[in-house]
């Protein structure tokens, strides 16, 4: 658009890569170095520029890393500032708002009170069940739902499907006993998921069967568990 090219690049950046060149009066690289390492993850590059844009940084083989448009607060960015692999993230983050004008008046404790307000309104006198990837969502909102209610009022369900990592399901065991998650069952279902998926080749229709799956076991588990869902909500980390 605009008289500018993307097309595929030659050297595709996955990974970390380094901003060989940085316009530094430019109030989104303020106080960032040059050469500092950043996160790319893209297959097509910038190949020409609009008239009015212009470049305000570049990596060794991508040479619009990042432009702004002329007379104008418009940016683009071809690397990733909140991964921690870029290593001046909160820095670009913080220039950023600055520039968008605003302000920092709010603080993690005070969202968390409220945060906490919510489930001790939502939950009120009833139990939790929450389901549990190993990932950060769901083994955060068990942290939460822990200090607000109790690790009496919350049971964490682990599911192994069957699609996991090699040795995941045990590390991601070790790291909920680490973080003191012992509310947390572990159920294998990994051969009626993988019976389900069975010669499903289309994505969306393994989604669909995926979810499906999920919601047949946690009628399982509550069978099993005799849970009376009169007393129970179901959580989870998304």
């Amino acid at each position: 658009y605009y008289g500018g090219k993307v097309l595929p690049s030659q050297h595709r950046e996955y990974g970390r890569a380094n901003l060989t060149y940085i316009d530094n009066s430019n109030i989104f690289f303020r106080n960032i170095k040059l050469n500092t390492q950043v996160w790319m993850s893209h297959g097509d590059t910038i190949n020409k520029l609009p008239e009015n844009y212009y470049r305000i940084a570049g990596t060794e083989n991508v040479k619009y890393g990042a432009f702004k448009v002329e007379n104008e607060e418009t940016y683009g960015i071809q690397f990733h500032p909140e991964v921690k692999d870029t290593i001046y993230g909160d820095t670009f983050l913080k220039n950023f708002a600055e520039f968008c004008q605003m302000k920092n008046n709010w603080d993690t404790k005070k969202v968390m009170k409220s945060i906490k307000e919510r489930i001790l309104y939502e939950a009120k006198d009833k139990k939790i069940l929450l389901f549990l990837s190993g990932g950060i969502d769901s083994s955060v909102s068990n942290a939460i739902l822990i200090n607000a209610l109790g690790k009496n009022r919350v049971l964490g369900l682990y599911i192994d499907t069957g699609f996991m990592r090699k040795n995941e399901t045990e590390i991601i065991k070790k790291r909920f006993k680490e973080a003191g998650f012992t509310n947390v069952i572990y159920e294998n279902y990994e051969t009626a998921f993988l019976k389900n998926i069975y010669k499903i080749i289309d994505p969306q229709e393994k989604r669909k069967i995926i979810g499906e799956s999920f919601l047949k076991v946690r009628n399982d588990i509550i069978k099993k568990l005799n849970l009376n869902e009169k007393e129970w909500l179901l959580a989870q980390g998304t």
